[in-house]
């Protein structure tokens, strides 16, 4: 697993390369990310699955923001969520930022005071159950809110559905 690390590391190396041989740096901003973490043996457990651990929740989020920004760099170890990623591009286009939308801008400084995020989990595959976990202050609380179908989850299609009861969610 460590040596996909080594590979994908290489290879972003090489398009932050060609970016500088094309003379992009300056006006360029490059967000590299992935949509969930992997076990690498945590746990004695491998690939991914439907669990809140901090090796499936703490995904890798590089941001390195055109030169042109002034934006220095800094590592930011504040809880951030890819729900902000949309905000984020608006503003790095310049675009206004619709009402509509969720999250906060990337923090761009190492501390800003943010101290929750929450992460949302629902498959397509359904699993039996959904996942809502508020992450703060280095704590996280996990919901989990079973669903119509029981795959191998004792007394899940036993248990109300989401559906059938009110939802709640930590603010």
């Amino acid at each position: 697993m460590h040596r996909k690390n080594e590979l994908l590391d290489e290879a972003f190396g090489r398009v932050l390369d060609h970016i500088e041989a094309r003379g992009w740096g300056d006006e360029t901003d490059v967000l590299i990310t992935t949509d969930h973490g992997e076990f690498q043996g945590d746990l004695g457990l491998l690939f991914k699955g439907p669990y809140h651990v901090d090796a499936l929740m703490r995904i890798p989020m590089i941001w390195r923001p055109a030169r042109a920004t002034g934006i220095a760099p800094a590592e930011v170890t504040e809880p951030v969520s890819q729900v902000d990623l949309a905000r984020t591009f608006c503003e790095i286009a310049d675009t206004p930022v619709p009402d509509w939308m969720q999250g906060q801008t990337l923090p761009t400084t190492a501390d800003e005071g943010r101290r929750t995020a929450i992460v949302e989990w629902d498959s397509q595959l359904d699993t039996g159950y959904a996942m809502r976990t508020l992450v703060a202050d280095g704590w996280i609380c996990t919901a989990y809110e079973p669903t119509a179908t029981d795959y191998g989850f004792p007394g899940s299609a036993a248990m109300p559905t989401s559906a059938s009861r009110p939802r709640t969610c930590p603010t």
